[in-house]
């Protein structure tokens, strides 16, 4: 579905309008930077490809010159050498009558050597090579009299060779008396491959009609027989008599290329010119248009910073003030600058943050107070506790127990108590007993002794105990043997925190099986009370109403301990108990 370009404009503009200063900074340089390099890439690309047209249009002169060149030397040299075959001392090869013609290659200096074989490619006659071409010479004369006496036919084409430090080439001719080959004639002469005086790196590569490599400029000796019609640069060519691409030769290093076809032979020349050669300009002209780019750039860029940092450090300072007031709770003043608009903004927050300020120290102080409050009613709950227990214990407990004695000698006055009597008696006791048990209960669970004479370990485990009997919920307590070195305050709160979970359990789990685990985790206690219940939903869990909840929190959050509860429907609770010991530790040794 296409997008109508109003349609587009609306979107672009409503993008950079809820954007930052500096994002809308942003998007003008990078409009004025997307149509200064859009014209520095086109301008790159046209030089480009008029870099390499202009690479391979010389490098398909030089093919074409070096074809023609050869193409006439191999002509020359077929001319002499049918010249010379008509004359009647070289048709009836003899050493002892070689014609003086042989002394041509004195007087031209492309020739090294002109060379008689008689029919079975023996040698007759030769010239005298220049001494800087002897050693050419012989070379040349070693292949050709390997050739000429392994048999035969007279190669129709050239023969290349190297020779010492140059190319040097053979062309041959038979000699015909009475009818028959009467002996073959070979005048060695250079081939010229020399690509010093073109660009830089340029190679000229000779290959035959089957597409291997009879010379090549550079590292020569390496390359000569190998298959040139696998490369990427011959599979271009195709069967074309000449023409131009750009691609890899045996080397694999991209070039650009002109090629040319020797007539006379079927051979072909190859003349590639260095890409990165031929781009010299091209990368200097790159370099210049980057630079320039850049420094246009670069101004733009400075004057956006400027207005940035003029109008976006002010807003930074305020943005950075506004969230420490929302995340530390107090007001932080930020000072006037910058642009009238930013200077009134942070006037109106100013004003708000003193405003907020103030509010929150009242809060602050009303907070202290209401934990103030919270710990002191915690402590007088459990002096009032302790109080109660002791009396409960001691008067009420003392009462019965003397009310139980009493029944006791009135029973023993009573002669033959009837079966009624007995019974009423029976009742009484029991009664008096479970009284007792009672009382002893009550009092424990306001104030348990044992909390006091034993230590917490042993309330612990009576307090677990007493509930496994009372519910019949399988319990199972895990607790350090060593004493567990807590103050009067943190023993208190970590019992009751326990006797607060156990009491949820039987109130409302429905479990059949609680775990109590009590150990000591490098610097802190961790009591862990889970259950096999029906577990507490997230919402009952921050429930205002759950006051158990709330008040085991409050009671460890005045220890420097920390209650957390997780309950997971139909799997049960988790009631997990943080105390660090550390703080504790010093309490004691205070």
């Amino acid at each position: 579905m296409k997008v109508p370009c109003r349609t587009t404009y609306n979107r672009v503009m409503l993008t950079i309008a809820a954007g930052s200063i500096r994002w809308r900074l942003f998007v003008l340089v990078v409009a004025v930077a997307v149509p200064l390099l859009g014209v520095l890439i086109w301008g790159f690309t046209e030089e480009l490809e008029r870099e390499h047209r202009d690479a391979r249009e010389a490098a398909l002169r030089i093919a074409r010159s070096f074809a023609a060149d050869t193409r006439a030397s191999n002509e020359r040299s077929r001319a002499l050498l049918l010249r010379m075959a008509t004359r009647a001392r070289i048709r009836a090869p003899n050493p002892e009558s070689c014609d003086s013609i042989f002394a041509i290659v004195e007087f031209f200096p492309q020739y090294l050597n002109l060379l008689l074989y008689d029919a079975n490619g023996r040698l007759v006659c030769a010239a005298t090579p220049q001494p800087a071409d002897a050693g050419s010479a012989r070379v040349a004369q070693e292949h050709i009299s390997l050739l000429l006496r392994e048999g035969g036919e007279t190669p129709r084409q050239p023969m290349v060779m190297r020779g010492e430090g140059r190319w040097i080439s053979v062309v041959f001719q038979d000699t015909v008396s009475r009818r028959k080959r009467s002996g073959v004639l070979a005048l060695v002469q250079y081939l010229e491959l020399d690509a010093s005086s073109h660009p830089e790196g340029t190679v000229i590569t000779i290959v035959d009609r089957d597409g291997r490599i009879l010379a090549r400029s550079s590292d020569g000796n390496e390359w000569v027989g190998r298959d040139f019609g696998e490369t990427e640069i011959a599979r271009l060519a195709g069967n074309r008599r000449e023409g131009v691409a750009q691609a890899r030769g045996v080397v694999g290093e991209l070039r650009q290329y002109g090629y040319s076809t020797i007539d006379d032979s079927g051979w072909r020349v190859f003349a590639g010119v260095p890409t990165d050669v031929a781009m010299a300009e091209v990368r200097a002209l790159r370099l210049r248009g980057l630079v320039a780019g850049s420094v246009v750039l670069l101004l733009v860029g400075l004057l956006a910073v400027k207005i940035s940092a003029t109008v976006e450090r002010p807003l930074q300072v305020l943005a950075s003030a506004a969230r420490r007031t929302a995340d530390e709770g107090y007001g932080v003043r930020v000072p006037g600058g910058g642009p009238s608009e930013v200077a009134s903004l942070a006037d109106a927050f100013n004003r708000m943050v003193d405003s907020r300020a103030g509010a929150e120290l009242a809060l602050v102080e009303s907070q202290k107070e209401l934990q103030a409050l919270s710990k002191r009613l915690l402590q007088i709950q459990e002096e009032e506790r302790t109080r109660i227990a002791r009396e409960i214990h001691d008067e009420l407990g003392q009462l019965l127990t003397a009310l139980k004695m009493d029944a006791g000698g009135l029973v023993k006055s009573i002669d033959a108590p009837s079966p009624q009597q007995r019974a009423m008696i029976e009742r009484i006791y029991r009664a008096l007993d479970e009284t007792i048990s009672s009382i002893r209960r009550i009092a424990s669970e306001l104030r348990p002794a044992t909390l006091d004479d034993f230590g917490l370990s042993a309330a612990i485990q009576t307090l677990v105990a007493s509930f496994e009997e009372r519910t019949g919920i399988e319990c199972d307590l895990s607790i350090p043997d060593e004493p567990l070195l807590l103050d009067s305050e943190s023993e208190t709160t970590v019992y009751r925190i326990v006797q607060e979970a156990l009491t949820n359990v039987a109130r409302h789990s429905d479990a059949t099986r609680v775990e109590i685990r009590v150990r000591v985790r490098e610097l802190e206690l961790v009591v862990d009370v889970r259950d096999d219940g029906r577990g507490l939903g997230a919402e009952r869990l921050h429930d205002d109403g759950a006051l158990g909840l709330a008040g085991m929190r409050e009671r460890a959050r005045r220890v420097d301990g920390m209650v957390e509860i997780e309950g997971v429907e139909g799997k049960g609770t988790i009631v997990s108990l943080r105390l660090p010991l550390q703080k504790r530790d010093e309490r004691v040794a205070g």
